[in-house]
């Protein structure tokens, strides 16, 4: 599903090297804590809480959900793999990434030649992901074109924490260590920081008062008697 054709996302299974650490459907598990405010940009911060919110919606239960993430680039998740509809359009909905010029949204191999041609794609051996990333996998080991996508929420430990849409059916967190064989690369985003506020502008200087200076007399002429 998904790689061999150019609407899919990828693979719906998010195996290969991932752990489940969130919960799916019913199972009840219980995921983790996220980040807090302070440890993502605005913007990424914002996407993850959206996607973690989000977490353990089914394709199929909560089609209608997840429809209004995925359709935005014309993707039915209950027929079609989503995993990449999914998280490009969080990344386009909070501004983290120009899309221009990217012609598929929905289709792993698109996405990593694209951010390749514009210089925001990294690879493991030279890039640590950050929280608001995408993270593109590859099941065969750098074998083949990457087959699922998901983004990034957190890095600690050596690991990788994940939201992903289309894993096993559902959006999952999952976990991969960061040097995982799957793990064929990362979409960079570029989130802008929070600005600092502007500095008030200092008071202009008060004008200093004009010297007062005595008014000059009046030069003193002196009567002359004129005589005729």
């Amino acid at each position: 599903s998904g790689v061999g054709s150019g609407s899919g996302g990828g693979y719906s299974s998010g195996g290969g090297g991932g752990s489940s650490v969130g919960s799916s459907g019913t199972s009840g598990s219980i995921a983790p804590p996220g980040i807090s405010e302070g440890e993502a940009t605005p913007g990424a911060f914002a996407m993850l809480k959206h996607a973690g919110s989000m977490v353990g919606l089914q394709e199929n239960r909560d089609q209608a959900q997840i429809q209004k993430i995925t359709g935005k680039s014309g993707i039915n998740p209950a027929t079609t793999p989503w995993c990449a509809a999914f998280a490009m359009n969080m990344i386009d909905d909070h501004n983290l990434l120009d899309l221009d010029g990217l012609s598929n949204r929905n289709y792993c191999p698109t996405i990593e030649n694209w951010a390749r041609d514009k210089g925001v794609y990294g690879t493991p051996d030279k890039y640590k992901p950050k929280p608001g990333d995408a993270i593109l996998f590859d099941w065969e080991g750098g074998k083949g074109n990457p087959d699922h996508i998901g983004l990034v929420e957190k890095v600690k430990n050596g690991k990788v924490y994940t939201i992903e849409g289309n894993s096993s059916d559902s959006v999952k967190r999952n976990v991969y260590d960061l040097d995982s064989s799957v793990i064929d690369g990362y979409v960079v985003t570029k989130d802008k920081k929070k600005a600092k506020p502007a500095a008030k502008p200092a008071p202009a200087p008060k004008p200093a008062p004009a010297p007062k200076s005595e008014p000059t007399p009046a030069p003193k002429i002196s009567a002359k008697t004129v005589t005729v």
